[in-house]
């Protein structure tokens, strides 16, 4: 065992902070228990402690004062993260061009001068044989983070970035892991971002990037729910039976059960916008999981190639070696709309597309740029649609009807077109069409399914069909 790691953290460093009369390690402790605490509490001291950095920075430095006013950033409004997002990345020219209105001579131990170091634009090289013997983790990723939008410090702790891609309104956000022993800061963070690029920012599409995500577990859910306006079922887990003789009977397992990954959205915060998903060979286990459970949006589109398929529920067993661990799959995942399972079935991407070698000379993210072409040409059709000026003549046939159902309308111009149901409480159950349509008749079947292929019950259901800015409603009765 190397000494110098454990030297350092518990000798040098606290050593260190006592003698220029920092708390640090006081407030880790505290940042370590707050992590333990519900979602809730963590949301609420995290908005507090950025608001007190806020106020402070305004009150004892200039350049921040200055910008503030500029930008029209109050730290006292309710939500300091929406303030804090009315700022630009801070740039190193920035600092070196007003390196002295952002000191703040009044830190314990005094301002250190110089302690950054810079940089001169050389190569660094080192010796590889100063990591003979060493633990470490060397991230690798094939990703491009595009101007505006920071990759997630590992090193940091960070495991979800997010921002506006610079030169568009649209959102990106990166995760790189699930993993659960960072679980309450990822779903605030998630969520976060998801609820900053929606009612904040307005985002006219949001780009999810699960390239690289090293797994965890589905601490998706609060932002998920934001981007629903339903309640969606999707994937569960099966394990085999204990003590059976039959390799292929099966049961659900308890510790990921169904109903703890359907998707309880919110009518209220819908997201009816373009939303696309990366994702790849590094989307490992809940990178894919969470990446196949956010696909269930009606406005989603997958990018990128194909996830590995492990898609299994897994434990940690001993092998009587401390120095070593085994990973346990015991269960499997499957779609709870056809309880297929889904072991070695990787998730698909609508449109296959990875790194050019050009793109990558350049520092530019094929796959993203695949993803905003389309989130643009959704806009487009959207805003250059040509609006009908007469009646659908809309008509369902035959109404009531048992297993299958016909909508007829017609155009007299081309036009952006859905038609779509929902329930007696109002909920969306089916969208049938979404998408350009030229002049002239058009007909589309229903046979009484949801969004998922699941058969709906009998009873009343409402439908909508808009051609532009003309929509017409009514209602349409499926006997059993």
């Amino acid at each position: 065992m190397n000494p110098h790691p454990w030297l350092v953290r518990h000798l040098t460093y606290p050593t260190h902070e006592r003698l220029r009369g920092r708390n640090t390690l006081r407030e880790l402790r505290e940042l370590a228990r707050l992590a333990e605490q519900p979602l809730e509490v963590v949301r609420a001291e995290c908005a507090r402690r950025l608001r007190e950095l806020l106020i402070f920075a305004r009150r004892e430095l200039p350049y921040f004062e200055t910008l503030f006013e500029r930008c029209g950033v109050d730290p006292r409004r309710d939500d300091p993260y929406a303030e804090l997002m009315k700022l630009r990345v801070l740039q190193k020219a920035d600092v070196r061009k007003n390196a002295e209105q952002m000191v703040y001579r009044g830190v314990r131990g005094g301002p250190i001068p110089h302690s950054s170091g810079g940089t001169t634009g050389d190569t660094l090289h080192f010796d590889t044989s100063l990591l003979a013997g060493q633990t470490r983790t060397l991230w690798g990723k094939e990703q491009i983070p595009p101007p505006g939008v920071p990759w997630p410090n590992r090193n940091l702790s960070q495991r979800v970035g997010w921002g506006l891609i610079e030169g568009t309104n649209v959102g990106l956000v990166t995760v790189t892991s699930w993993s659960f022993d960072a679980q309450f800061d990822i779903r605030a963070r998630f969520e976060q971002a998801v609820d900053q690029l929606m009612r904040v920012h307005n985002a006219d599409g949001i780009i999810f990037d699960f390239r690289f995500n090293t797994g965890g577990g589905s601490l998706a859910r609060e932002g998920l729910e934001l981007l629903f306006n339903e309640t969606v079922p999707t994937v569960g887990f099966d394990q085999r039976i204990p003590g059976s003789s039959d390799h292929f009977a099966m049961e659900p397992d308890p510790l990921r059960r169904e109903a703890n990954l359907v998707i309880r959205g919110n009518p209220a915060t819908f997201f009816d916008k373009p939303i696309a998903i990366l994702i790849g060979p590094g989307s490992i286990s809940a990178g894919e999981l969470e990446a196949r459970r956010l696909s269930f949006h009606p406005n989603a589109r997958i990018f990128g190639l194909p996830a590995p398929g492990g898609n299994t529920g897994s434990d940690f067993i001993s092998i009587g070696d401390s120095d070593w661990f085994v990973s346990r799959a015991h269960s499997t995942q499957y779609l709870v709309s056809t309880h297929a399972y889904l072991t070695h079935l990787g998730l698909e991407p609508d449109e296959r597309v990875w790194f050019t070698r050009e793109d990558a000379a350049n520092g530019v993210d094929t796959v993203i740029k695949a993803a905003l072409d389309w989130i643009e040409a959704e806009a487009t059709a959207v805003e250059d649609e040509i609006v009908s000026t007469t009646s659908l003549d809309v008509a369902w046939y035959p109404n009531p009807f048992r297993e299958r159902a016909t909508v007829s309308f017609e155009l007299d111009a081309p036009a952006q077109v859905s038609v779509t149901l929902y329930d007696l409480l109002g909920r969306r159950v089916a969208t049938l069409m979404n998408g350009p349509a030229a002049t002239g008749p058009h007909q589309v079947a229903w046979e009484g399914k949801n969004l998922h292929g699941t058969a709906l019950s009998s009873g009343l259901y409402f439908w909508k069909v808009t051609a532009g800015s003309k929509t017409e409603t009514g209602a349409v009765m499926l006997v059993r």
